[in-house]
């Protein structure tokens, strides 16, 4: 399953949404990414809940993709 996140709703209360959903076995796509911002945190995130990372072109949607066992 996946679940979209608007980031520009939650401020940095994003962090622990994308964290829930990822510890919940689900892909997670991060809408309106701040890169210079949120690039770090992401990082974090997808090593923490074994997770790639990629983004689009723009650099505007960061997509989380649970690796799967």
């Amino acid at each position: 399953m996946k679940i979209i996140i608007n980031r520009a709703e939650y401020d940095d209360e994003w962090k622990e949404r994308v964290g829930e959903d990822l510890a919940l076995g689900h892909d997670v796509e991060l809408q309106n990414f701040d890169y210079s911002h949120d690039v770090e945190a992401c990082k974090f995130l997808a090593n923490k809940y074994g997770a790639t990372v990629r983004l689009n072109p723009d650099m505007t949607i960061c997509h989380f993709m649970r690796h799967k066992k």
